[in-house]
């Protein structure tokens, strides 16, 4: 079930609404800063095929303190920086592309929102995060012209989400309320959540300070989820922030591009709230 630690997704022969992705896909180098995973999957019922075809660009490390700068200035949380520059890199994509520069448009996104365990011992809550989570739907402005008006509406959409009941009834939704039907109830209701929304976007604040495994730095840390839909995360470790995006190459052309249009959007943030520096 969507969000639930308690019961797994199933991987069975049957059509799934969403990819089983517990195997090991094939893995190939697709040219600098960007990985291709190819290993196509047909459902049995014929009705849906999932190409199996994802490509993760890999964006170049973002600097924490430029965003949080950025963030401070503008007076909204870091994650409302990134989850706008996301508004703004598919405004600037759908133009590179020909779409149009100025429309109407309200994309709908998935947010994975976690609940780290209590902490024990004065421990530090961002050190007890488990397996426990769930979906949140969110809208994403992507109309407004301007990087500064985008934020402000996109702050404004995160802020329903997190001000109200809506995260508390999908966790409680997740964990009681999917596993009691049945199964095929499941399956439409997960094609379904998918169906609705453009993509998923997910932010965790990591270490602000050097990791070390093994006595070695860990000097980069990418976390690359293939889903139906593009995928979006981005990671702090030690003053950076690593992001990635995982999509169909052949849903979304040219897009080892996308990762240029963020920092775009980035920037124009910066200089809008008269913050100096490069995000990179």
């Amino acid at each position: 079930s969507v969000g639930s630690r308690r019961r797994a997704p199933r991987c069975a022969d049957h059509a799934l609404p969403m990819p089983c992705l517990t195997s090991t896909p094939h893995l190939r180098a697709s040219g600098h800063g960007s990985r291709e995973f190819g290993a196509p999957r047909y459902w049995p019922a014929g009705q849906q095929r999932y190409s199996g075809r994802r490509t993760a660009v890999f964006f170049p490390p973002l600097s924490l303190s430029y965003t949080k700068a950025v963030a401070k200035a503008a007076d909204v949380s870091i994650n409302e920086i990134l989850y706008s520059s996301v508004s703004g890199m598919i405004k600037r994509y759908v133009h590179h592309r020909g779409g149009p520069s100025t429309r109407t448009e309200q994309l709908r996104v998935l947010l994975p929102v976690a609940f780290p365990e209590a902490a024990v011992g004065g421990a530090d809550p961002w050190d007890c995060l488990s397996n426990d989570w769930t979906f949140v739907s969110c809208a994403l402005d992507t109309s407004s012209d301007a990087a500064s008006a985008r934020l402000h509406a996109n702050a404004r959409y995160l802020s329903v989400v997190r001000d109200s009941a809506h995260v508390a009834a999908c966790y409680q939704f997740s964990q009681e309320g999917m596993p009691a039907l049945p199964v095929k109830q499941q399956q439409e209701l997960h094609r379904a959540l998918f169906e609705e929304h453009a993509l998923v976007f997910g932010n965790i604040p990591g270490p602000s300070e050097e990791v070390f495994v093994f006595g070695q730095q860990v000097r980069a840390l990418q976390v690359v989820f293939q889903t139906l839909i593009p995928h979006v995360f981005a990671l702090s470790l030690n003053g950076m922030i690593y992001m990635n995006m995982v999509a169909d190459p052949d849903v979304l052309p040219e897009v080892e591009t996308l990762p240029n249009f963020f920092i775009q959007e980035l920037a124009e943030l910066g200089l809008s709230f008269g913050v100096a520096g490069d995000p990179v």
